[in-house]
């Protein structure tokens, strides 16, 4: 599933990396926590694995592909930043549609059993949602 070996990432040249030597392994497709102080590297971890950068040393693997550039790797995750900044007037509706066209697997009635155990308003918008909603509806 999940595969980073001896991982190093540096936002600038010449400057210690933001992740050094990095190893993870998940054999099984789980629902996990990352956790740390400011500037540990938890978002940077995030943006390796959904291929957004590419690191400096080592390999990461999704599903045994490499995820940079590769939207066939993308398919296989989400990852939505908590400053995402999601259109002003969204409501769950949009963000429900433009997440059907990023992936092939999408699963409309699990999407609308989510909305209603989570409570989340359809017509409301997204940004008068409070942070616990907000962060329902982009997990």
């Amino acid at each position: 599933m999940i595969h980073m070996e001896q991982v190093s990432y540096s936002y600038q040249k010449n400057t210690p990396p933001m992740l050094d030597n990095v190893t993870l392994h998940e054999k099984e497709p789980v629902i996990g926590a990352i956790w740390g102080r400011n500037g540990a590297g938890k978002t940077t971890l995030m943006s390796l694995l959904a291929g957004h950068n590419r690191p400096d040393y080592g390999t990461v693997r999704i599903m045994g592909q490499n995820p940079y550039n590769n939207l066939s790797a993308q398919g296989h995750l989400c990852y939505i930043q908590e400053n995402h900044p999601l259109g002003k007037n969204w409501t769950i509706h949009d963000l429900v549609t433009i997440g059907s066209h990023f992936h092939s697997q999408w699963d409309e009635q699990l999407a609308k059993q989510l909305i209603d155990i989570f409570e989340l308003p359809s017509k409301q918008r997204i940004s008068k949602f409070s942070k616990g909603m907000k962060t329902a509806a982009l997990v």
